[in-house]
């Protein structure tokens, strides 16, 4: 399964970089021989998840694949990312990752990073809480932003359906909630995003309503629309 992952890693880079030497023969050519390299990286960084999402399988893989912290620190040393500002983390379900620091870490190495976010479903509370305590130390001390995103889909029931997890609601309202009232201890900033699908479609005002009343940041560039 390692070797399987590796050569699937590879076949990643090789295409990535194919396309970008199409992309940068074209860019040669009418930019005067400026080349330019991608600046935003987004890393599903593990396929583990604790959530039945109506919108996602991922949950249904059972072959759990994952960089060890020697291949991924070795993967971002690819002159490919040499460009990359900002870097997306998510899943799967981050948190869920053995050691997310230390992961976090080989992504601070890459010269250009101004800026790092991790998008969670806020489940694991205080396993979250204190992952991102952690990550935030370490951004800080890179002068690297930390930024938290948490899915949220709908209030109440509705978002617990679309989830697949009873009590989902209420436990990633208590992650944002802690979140939010010691923000200086766990990020610069977060916001919510919501999956648009059948099951909330007709709820969305509802869904606004209760994240003004909380005062959470909803980011509407975040919000995508699935089709089941």
């Amino acid at each position: 399964m390692k070797a399987l992952f590796l050569s699937f890693k590879m076949t990643i880079i090789k295409i990535v970089r194919v396309l970008l030497f199409i992309r940068n023969t074209y860019l040669f050519k009418v930019t005067g021989g400026k080349i330019k390299y991608p600046k935003v990286l987004q890393l599903p960084i593990t396929n583990k998840c604790n959530c039945r999402c109506v919108m996602c399988n991922i949950w249904k893989n059972k072959n759990t694949i994952e960089f060890s912290l020697d291949e991924f620190a070795k993967f971002l040393k690819d002159p490919i990312f040499k460009k990359i500002e900002s870097v997306g983390i998510n899943g799967g379900e981050p948190s869920l990752l053995p050691n997310l620091p230390d992961y976090v870490d080989s992504i601070l190495t890459l010269p250009k990073l101004k800026h790092v976010n991790i998008i969670s479903n806020g489940l694991l509370s205080k396993r979250f809480l204190f992952v991102v305590e952690e990550i935030y130390k370490r951004c800080k001390k890179n002068k690297v932003t930390f930024h938290l995103s948490f899915s949220l889909d709908g209030v109440g029931n509705i978002h617990n359906t679309i989830r697949g997890i009873p009590n989902a609601f209420e436990k990633v309202v208590s992650t944002i909630d802690a979140v939010k009232s010691n923000k200086l201890k766990y990020c610069d900033d977060f916001n919510i995003g919501c999956t648009i699908v059948n099951q909330n479609v007709n709820n969305l005002v509802e869904l606004e309503a209760f994240a003004k009343a909380k005062e959470y940041p909803i980011i509407t560039s975040a919000i995508k629309c699935c089709s089941k």
